[in-house]
Order: C-alpha cells, then structure tokens, then sequence
C-alpha cells in the first residue's frame, strides 16, 4: 500500500496572530490586546493611532542609535505601539497582581504575576517586531515567541535563532559570525533604545507599570549582553561535548 506524502510544515499563513488577556481582580479589570504580524515578516500591524501622543514623536527623547529622520518619520514606531497599552494601565500600580494568558496559534500561556510583568513580556514581542530598525534583529525570536522566559531560557532562544540566521547568511555566501560579536553590538544598541522609550515615558509621568516593564527589559538586556561577552559560559555545561556522540570522519557515531 502507497504511502501519501505530506509535507512537514504547514503553509504559511498571510497573518499571524498573539492575542493577551490581563485580568485584575484586585480592580475588576479585564483587558485584552491582539496583536497581528504580516505572516513572511513578523512585522506589527496595529491600527494607527490619530494623533498619535505628542510623547511618540520621534524628535523627543530619539534614542542615540537611532538612524531614521524626524523630517521624513514623524514619530517613534516603537512609541507609538506601545501608546494604547501605556494609556490602558496608566493609573494601576505595576506591583498589582493580575492573571496574564497569552495565545499563539499553536498553544496558550498563562500566569498568576505582576502586571509590571505581564507587560515586560508584550512589550518585548511589539518593540521587537515594530519598524525599529535597531530592533530589526530580533523578529525572529518574536515569531516564536515565549512569554515570561527567564533570562537563561532568553539567551538559549535568542543565541540559537541569531545562529540559524547566520546560517541562512552563510547559504547565501555571507561569512556567519559564528563568535556573536556582532550579537553583543546588537544587545548593546538594544540598550540605549530601551533607555530611550524609558526616558519618553517617564517624560508623560503616572505611567508606574509601562516604567517598571521597560526597567525589567533593560536589565534583560544587560544580562544577555553580559551572557554574550562572557561566551554563554552559564549555559556552557548543557552543551558539554559529553552529552552527544560526535560524528567520525566517515559519517558514523562515534561509541
């Protein structure tokens, strides 16, 4: 009997979607956020904003590294994603205790945490995947997106996923950066934009959770970028050569 070939992987769709639902009992709140990506690109598609806050124009508090041209970008992309969701919790303490699910098309999430981290972990997907281009980078990662990671579990995504895309680079000829010295570069311009939407909404003020989630992404941000200059050296021992059996030189596994 003829087996029927199917191919491993689902066709991709024109859209991807993540979906986030706060519940506050403390305040009777519910919120929810969706959230839509262009499905080759992973780039955010929000509903534009009019106006948009005088706060996300890009002229104020424009990150150091940043390379567009208020005469030609009027305002922040990253500032103006995250616009509606500042102004949601903008009177609820960050240290609140809500319930936070998150779904992707493939599976759910959820957790009994504070909303400051809640909105750490949308906040990372949006600046990720807005039209940044210092955070260009990290589309990738946002496409399998893991809400509420620990920094370990952040660098092993993210050090795999940059490393599959220097692999791709290297297929088309490209010479990978197999050391992540660039990576490091890239985690140390993370910083400075994290440190500038900080600055943009401290500027607005009563905004206590979308401040404390930006603290927790710089400090992510300083630890993966510590990771990065100290070789992975933490998550080292779950790859000792030990753990697999190397290949000899004429195709077989070695005992």
């Amino acid at each position: 009997m003829a087996c029927e070939e199917r191919p491993m992987l689902a066709p991709r769709a024109p859209l991807y979607h993540i979906r986030y639902d706060f519940h506050l009992p403390e305040r009777k709140r519910d919120c929810r956020f969706d959230l839509t990506f262009d499905g080759a690109t992973t780039a955010l598609r929000m509903p534009s904003v009019s106006p948009p806050p005088a706060w996300t124009e890009l002229a104020v508090h424009q990150c150091g590294c940043c390379s567009l041209d208020p005469a030609e970008t009027s305002h922040c992309p990253i500032a103006v994603n995250l616009a509606s969701l500042l102004e949601a919790f903008r009177d609820t303490p960050s240290s609140g205790t809500c319930r936070v699910k998150c779904r992707v098309p493939e599976r759910s999430y959820s957790k009994n945490t504070s909303l400051q981290e809640g909105l750490y972990s949308i906040f990372g997907v949006i600046m990720a995947t807005s039209d940044c281009p210092v955070m260009g980078f990290l589309r990738p990662v946002a496409r399998y997106h893991l809400p509420f990671a620990s920094v370990e579990e952040t660098a092993a995504r993210v050090a795999a996923i940059y490393l599959l895309q220097e692999y791709f680079a290297w297929r088309r000829g490209r010479r990978p950066d197999l050391d992540l010295k660039k990576l490091e570069i890239h985690y140390r311009r993370v910083q400075t934009v994290n440190a500038g939407i900080l600055a943009r909404i401290k500027s607005v003020g009563d905004r206590e959770a979308g401040r404390n989630a930006l603290v927790l992404l710089h400090f992510l941000a300083q630890m993966l970028t510590l990771e990065l200059r100290t070789e992975l050296t933490s998550l080292a021992p779950y790859f000792a050569l030990g753990s697999f059996a190397p290949a000899r030189p004429d195709g077989a596994l070695a005992r």
